[in-house]
Parts: structure tokens; C-alpha cells; sequence
């Protein structure tokens, strides 16, 4: 029974032996090829070692990026009422102030005076004979009223022409003085015009124009004498250029 035991185990020794045996021969046969090999053939041989060399890239001048160009939008603006003339207000000229002894003496011609306007409120009156208040009526500050007399510095004044209601205001606190420059700057004006209107009749008569026409152009002559009232007619209240004396003339009748 001991013979059976053994002879398995000396089979395995000797499988054990053969393979240790082989890798044996091959390592031995490894260190033998290493020691023959002469190392100043090694440094004569180049190695071969494959190298991938990496060119780079050849480097293309970048372009300026192209400037943004700025494109003009023509945006039409909105078209503005523009007036063929600039506003003209009279000035206190030297034959002004001549006319007016510089403000001490106006003439009585200038009187009634319309649209004057008046910068701190009155209240109007009307007196009896016994010099009693019979009627008042207060007016505010910023009305335009008729200056129908002046006293020193001192303006009587009317809510109207027909008016019986009086009050008085210092000349200070009106535009008197505009609108007596305003009127004295149109009365020169509607000279021009009458002379004008004058030598256009004479031509006339000598042409034949009937009667009918010079009595139509008396009465537009008649109505010049509205141009001296100060008004609003496009450029301010005391405006004298062309367009606004047009308009002036048209609103009167003394124009078509």
C-alpha cells in the first residue's frame, strides 16, 4: 500500500523537475545572448527609434477684422412750421422818444389806447355826480384794458372804449410804453400805405377806374387806422413785420 502512496508523488517531482528545468535553459540562454553582444557595436548602431517630429503649423498673418462701417440712417426730422419772417417789435427810437418828450408829454392823438395790458388788478368804478360809487368791478392782474388819458405817470384806464368805469394804474405797471411804440411804428406804416394807395388812385383815374373802386379804396383806407391796436398775430403782441402786418391787414378788411 506505501508503493502506491509514492509512486504518485514521484510523478509529480518529476513533472515539477522538467518545467523548472526548461525555464531554466531559456533564462540561461537570455543572459548568454546579453553578455556576447559587444557594447561598442551597441554605440556604433544608431538606435532606431522612430521619432514623429511635429512641425508647426505655419503661422498665416491674421487680417484685421473689417472695421463696422456706420451707416448713416437719413431720418427725415419732422418738418417745423417755419415762418418766412422773424418777429420785429418796435424799438424806442430817438424820433420816438422825441415824439413823446422822452415819456413826460404824450400826445392826446395816441389816446384811446387799446390792449393795454396790466400787471396788477384794478377794480373799476363809476362815479355819480355826488362822487359816489355807483358801479365797481374788480379786474385781475394780466387783462388788457383801454388807457384813455394819462396824468403825469398815472394811466386812467377803461375795461372798454364806451366804457363809463374808470380806474387809474401807474404807468410802470402796464406795457403803455410798447404800445405806444407799437402804434407809432404802425401809424408810419399806414402813411406809407395811404401814399401808396394815393398815387395807385391817381394812375387809376387817368386809366378810367370807376368811382365805385376809389370809394372801395377809401374805406380800406379808413380801416388802416385798426392796424395801430396791438395784437397777437402769430409773433407777439407787438410783432410789425410784413407777415404779421399781412395778417393784420387781411383780419381788417383792408386786404384781400
Amino acid at each position: 500500500m506505501q508503493i502506491y502512496k509514492i509512486f504518485p508523488l514521484c510523478l509529480m517531482f518529476l513533472i515539477w523537475g522538467c518545467g523548472t528545468e526548461d525555464s531554466y535553459s531559456e533564462k540561461t540562454e537570455e543572459i548568454e545572448k546579453v553578455e556576447d553582444r559587444n557594447p561598442e557595436q551597441e554605440e556604433a548602431e544608431p538606435k532606431k527609434v522612430q521619432l514623429t517630429e511635429t512641425k508647426p503649423a505655419p503661422q498665416v498673418p491674421k487680417e484685421p477684422p473689417p472695421e463696422a462701417k456706420v451707416v448713416p440712417t437719413h431720418t427725415t426730422p419732422p418738418e417745423k412750421a417755419i415762418s418766412k419772417t422773424q418777429a420785429i417789435e418796435p424799438e424806442f427810437t430817438e424820433e420816438l422818444l422825441k415824439a413823446v418828450n422822452h415819456w413826460k408829454k404824450i400826445p392826446p392823438s395816441v389816446f384811446p389806447l387799446q390792449n393795454v395790458s396790466i400787471q396788477e388788478s384794478v377794480t373799476f368804478q363809476l362815479i355819480g355826480k355826488q362822487n359816489e360809487i355807483m358801479a365797481s368791478s374788480p379786474v385781475p392782474a394780466g387783462k388788457e384794458v383801454v388807457a384813455k388819458a394819462i396824468r403825469g405817470n398815472t394811466l386812467l384806464i377803461s375795461p372798454s372804449v364806451s366804457s363809463n368805469l374808470k380806474a387809474t394804474i401807474d404807468m410802470e405797471k402796464t406795457d403803455f410804453k410798447q404800445c405806444v411804440a407799437f402804434r407809432f411804428e404802425m401809424g408810419k406804416k399806414i402813411i406809407e400805405m395811404r401814399e401808396k394807395r394815393r398815387k395807385e388812385m391817381a394812375l387809376g383815374k387817368r386809366e378810367g377806374i370807376t368811382a365805385a373802386s376809389s370809394s372801395k379804396d377809401k374805406q380800406q383806407s379808413d380801416n388802416m387806422d385798426e392796424l395801430t391796436i396791438p395784437g397777437d398775430f402769430g409773433h407777439g403782441k407787438f410783432c410789425i413785420c410784413s407777415d404779421c402786418r399781412q395778417k393784420r391787414l387781411a383780419l381788417t378788411g383792408s386786404m384781400k
